[in-house]
């Protein structure tokens, strides 16, 4: 299998239907599961990709400890399989939901309660990841989904260290990524928890600010700004400036020991302002949505998205 399309039949059991998102790591189908009748995320790996021994061995043994990952704000990884064409796919759960990435474009900055708390949402998330050595690598927003309850689940796990070696200079197609780059991940240094919490830092700024801290006309001079620039919002309270300037610290040192310390001090602006009794957002108020709900009680098991990108 080095093709995709609507009727295809994957690995004698996946039965692609309709063609819902892409990104360079290859195509996302939902598809109808024919053994356990159930529709699924299939996400198919572009067969270049492949071509590459490297590539295929690492990501064939990173698919097993991603798929052993268990956590209701993390997607779950239901099958990995290759043809006998050469071709590879991953196999996922389907979400209901739409990507962070078209929700902010839709609304706009978002206000500081709402933005942190999709922000510590998913640092809880990242947490278990890391407390399992393992370092998502490509946080940015497409990788971010919100499911219509206002839950933000992560997906994309495990890609951007097996596209590293000079693709964030050569190819536009990952100007997404380049955006939300850790400074050492841009410097070619591996990657590591404090890289995901800087990523989710870039997240962050855009969702309160409703821009890019760093923009270019490359992918080349966005990843250099990511290592020259400081970046330190100057329009937020203090508190919730000291949450972006220590997650956007240069230096991994000098962010946040881990992603639970982080999602706890998300809370801290919004809970000083509530004490004092003013509004906690820097952006105008926007419509109630999902992510201000109340919360709800976080159930035992999950039914999960599909991954949009990356």
């Amino acid at each position: 299998m080095r093709g995709s399309g609507q009727g295809v039949l994957l690995g004698g059991r996946y039965v692609l239907d309709e063609k819902i998102g892409g990104g360079v790591m290859g195509e996302v189908w939902r598809a109808a599961d024919r053994v356990l009748e159930r529709d699924v995320a299939v996400k198919i790996l572009l067969p270049e990709l492949l071509d590459d021994d490297m590539f295929a061995a690492r990501f064939r043994r990173e698919a097993k400890p991603l798929a052993a990952l268990r956590h209701p704000g993390i997607v779950d990884i239901h099958d990995y399989g290759e043809s006998d064409g050469g071709g590879a796919y991953i196999v996922m759960e389907l979400i209901d939901g739409r990507s962070l990435e078209d929700e902010r474009a839709d609304r706009g900055p978002l206000p500081v309660a709402d933005a942190l708390e999709i922000a510590a949402q998913a640092l809880d998330a990242l947490h278990t990841a890391h407390r399992r050595r393992i370092v998502h690598r490509d946080i940015k927003p497409s990788n971010l989904m919100l499911r219509p309850d206002g839950r933000v689940v992560v997906t994309g796990f495990g890609i951007a260290r097996s596209l590293a070696g000079g693709r964030f200079t050569a190819s536009h197609a990952m100007l997404g990524t380049a955006h939300c780059i850790a400074p050492e991940q841009a410097e070619d240094i591996a990657a590591a928890a404090a890289s995901d919490m800087y990523s989710l830092g870039v997240v962050c700024y855009e969702l309160l600010t409703g821009e890019l801290p760093f923009t270019g006309a490359s992918v080349l001079e966005v990843v250099l700004k990511h290592i020259r620039e400081p970046a330190l919002p100057a329009d937020f309270p203090d508190a919730v400036r000291a949450f972006a300037a220590r997650a956007l610290a240069k230096q991994p040192e000098d962010r946040y020991p881990d992603a639970a310390v982080m999602a706890a001090t998300a809370s801290v602006p919004v809970v000083s302002a509530q004490h004092r009794g003013s509004a906690p957002a820097t952006a105008p108020a926007a419509p109630r949505g999902p992510w201000n709900r109340p919360p709800r009680q976080r159930p035992t098991t999950s039914r999960t998205t599909w991954e949009s990108a990356a």
